[in-house]
């Protein structure tokens, strides 16, 4: 892997939609790519937590050249992970051939995969790749459950105006 840092986002969505991965896109992106043009530095995802769907997760993560440790001695691809690795903690910082990745297992202010499943929107980028986000009211639960001094205080703004709070 190089050292330039790419942000391709269009190819992790479709690795991760060829592998049949269930998630959402969270944070950063999903505000850039529905809401304003606002710069991201990785691609945030909020994966299904089921043994079934973190497997897929890896399979794609591999695809992806993805490099994850929990320590810098740990550090190295996925590739030569034990599967079921992605069971290990809540949330990976990856980087991939595409650009760092961020996986969550779960989500503060958020009561499931399937509850923010609900409110979630489905866009088409670049050349047909399907992702889904995950919906503003949940994107606003996220920011309120996290402490005030981390919050993006212009998101929780413009979050409560699209929401008329």
């Amino acid at each position: 892997m190089n050292n330039a840092l790419t942000l391709d986002y269009e190819r992790v969505f479709r690795v991760m939609n060829e592998c049949g991965v269930e998630f959402l896109l969270i944070g950063g992106l999903n505000y850039y790519l529905q809401h304003r043009p606002i710069s991201t530095q990785d691609i945030d995802l909020f994966i299904n937590d089921n043994v079934e769907n973190r497997s897929r997760c890896e399979m794609a993560l591999k695809a992806l050249n993805a490099q994850w440790g929990r320590n810098d001695v740990d550090w190295g691809p996925v590739e030569q992970k034990m599967p079921g690795w992605l069971s290990y903690q809540g949330v990976y910082c990856l980087l991939t051939i595409a650009g760092p990745v961020d996986i969550f297992r779960s989500l503060a202010g958020v009561a499931s995969f399937d509850w923010a499943l609900v409110d979630s929107k489905e866009l088409i980028v670049g050349s047909n790749t399907v992702v889904r986000l995950i919906g503003p009211k949940d994107l606003l639960a996220c920011q309120m459950a996290i402490p005030e001094t981390a919050r993006r205080q212009d998101r929780v703004k413009h979050l409560r105006e699209i929401l008329g709070q």
